[in-house]
């Protein structure tokens, strides 16, 4: 029977130390030398190339001594390198503005039913409106969680849930019922997003001395089929009634535009993705 090591051949490495001449310094070493498969070190004032390669493969050529117009040329490609990262982390730091900062306008939603792109960023954009969107500097960028399914803005809460269906030993489940919708967030002790909490308190879960549900902030829901489909704006909603277990909370909300949301044949293909119903699932062992 073969070894680990036979089995698995491109585990194997080979390596290869070549002294290297005297040099005045590090820099002067590396830059002298051109070494394939490795790098110039220094130790205990003696230099030398070390070169790694799988073994079995070719060995790389020794280390060879470079003119001083390719030392010069490699020391200008350095600085060009160094520059072009420079500039790269600068238009990186895009100048970005907190969501929870910015109001939406109910006037400048997307048409109820309508797909409104793959990503939240789009989502979000769909709120805010085109005319705000072409009012801001191409400089700026909105700041917010684009992880978890709240997101806060001024006015609005923002829910993104995937309706891929339901079964009866899942922990948690985002369905569609007539005018309804179910709609799970979990809260661990280490396992919550950060607006998951806000979102609770403001519309009652975490206060028990409120009797009834309702935040100071509108609710809009975007929903899709599945991880590869495309969001779709189910317009406005709001919590009429919650429950919890074992820090699973179940919120049950209900569509404000049902009526014109129930006729777009995107809300048809909605409806089919979260009736989808799975058996219990079963461990097997091969």
């Amino acid at each position: 029977p073969q070894s680990f090591f036979q089995k698995n051949s491109h585990l194997r490495q080979s390596h290869i130390m070549t002294f290297l001449e005297p040099t005045e310094g590090k820099n002067e070493m590396v830059n002298r030398y051109s070494i394939q498969a490795g790098n110039a070190k220094s130790l205990l004032g003696s230099s030398f190339a070390k070169q790694s390669w799988e073994t079995g493969k070719e060995v790389p050529p020794s280390p060879t001594i470079i003119s001083s117009e390719d030392v010069q040329k490699r020391k200008e490609k350095k600085e060009i390198t160094k520059a072009k990262r420079r500039e790269g982390k600068k238009e990186r730091r895009r100048k970005s503005v907190p969501l929870r900062e910015l109001n939406g306008r109910a006037e400048h939603f997307p048409p109820v039913g309508s797909l409104v792109g793959y990503t939240k960023d789009t989502c979000v954009q769909s709120v805010l409106g085109e005319r705000f969107m072409n009012s801001i500097s191409s400089d700026y960028g909105m700041r917010f969680n684009r992880r978890g399914g709240v997101v806060e803005m001024g006015n609005y809460w923002l829910l993104f849930i995937n309706c891929t269906g339901f079964s009866k030993d899942w922990k948690y489940t985002n369905r569609f019922k007539e005018n309804t919708v179910n709609f799970s967030i979990f809260v661990g002790k280490r396992r919550f997003s950060e607006s998951d909490l806000p979102f609770l308190y403001d519309i009652g879960c975490l206060d028990i001395a409120r009797t009834s549900t309702g935040g100071s902030k509108g609710i809009v829901l975007f929903a899709r089929p599945d991880g590869s489909s495309e969001f779709i704006f189910c317009g406005r909603c709001t919590c009429y009634q919650w429950s919890k277990e074992s820090g699973n909370y179940d919120l049950k909300l209900r569509l404000l535009q049902f009526a014109d949301l129930s006729t777009q044949p995107a809300f048809s293909v909605l409806l089919s993705a979260s009736s989808k119903e799975y058996g219990t699932t079963t461990t097997t062992t091969s």
